[in-house]
């Protein structure tokens, strides 16, 4: 039997045994196919073949290769207005309806707030976090985990205050996480969209999201906020 047979074979028995997830019998495949042996047609009875198969390909040797799994990259980076990824400018739109304007976006560039069109923006250079935050406020926070909690906190600050009249926020629906609680403590309505948000990159090609997202909204006037966000998805009152 030929080499490209045997492997064929080899392929064929990792995907019929359907042991453990699409991932699993990938990486079981793969391994068979590093280890360069024939896989045994012994493989016992119906019952005993998965186990048999797995202790199989578990003793067969790497040749010295290294594994590396790569964790896929956000699709924002520490800055949602930095030079990688922009909010669709529907959802914008959808803000600047819902609030009559955007007087701040603490988390941009001047690339982003081209379509933003905030009146005043803080970028990764001047830091939004060390400055005050007024009137309406649009914000796609960094997703870094150590600064979206902090960007959460101080929107919190500034809308308990009154200085913040309004705020859309627009974040990954992490509902099991402090700070989605936390913002969600001083909110007054939520969207989550329907499918995921497709943030784009400066080349006009759209990003692939992880997970999906949530806007949530604080302010007196949740109904314009509904109303202008009704098309993309659920909506709950807080």
């Amino acid at each position: 039997m030929s080499a490209d047979k045997n492997a064929a074979g080899r392929d064929g028995i990792a995907e019929q045994e359907h042991v453990g997830s699409p991932g699993s019998r990938i990486a079981l495949k793969n391994t068979v196919l590093r280890g360069g042996k024939s896989y045994s047609p012994v493989l016992g009875n119906a019952k005993s073949r998965p186990r048999v198969m797995i202790n199989y390909l578990l003793s067969l040797p790497l040749k010295n290769e290294q594994v590396r799994i790569e964790s896929p990259k956000p699709h924002v980076a520490h800055n949602s207005g930095n030079n990688e990824w922009y909010t669709p400018a529907e959802y914008i739109e959808a803000a600047r309806k819902a609030m009559g304007g955007i007087d701040l976006d603490p988390a941009s560039c001047e690339a982003a707030n081209r379509t933003v069109k905030a009146k005043k923006i803080h970028t990764i250079d001047d830091d939004g976090l060390g400055h005050p935050w007024e009137g309406r406020v649009w914000l796609n926070p960094p997703y870094a985990r150590e600064l979206i909690g902090k960007f959460i906190e101080k929107l919190k600050t500034h809308v308990c205050r009154g200085e913040v009249t309004e705020a859309i926020v627009l974040v990954n629906n992490a509902t099991e996480t402090a700070w989605f609680g936390a913002l969600v403590s001083f909110s007054n309505a939520i969207v989550f969209p329907a499918s995921r948000v497709k943030f784009n990159g400066p080349d006009g090609k759209m990003g692939s999201p992880l997970q999906g997202q949530a806007v949530l909204y604080a302010g007196p006037n949740s109904e314009k906020f509904l109303d202008a966000y009704k098309s993309f998805g659920w909506k709950v009152y807080l």
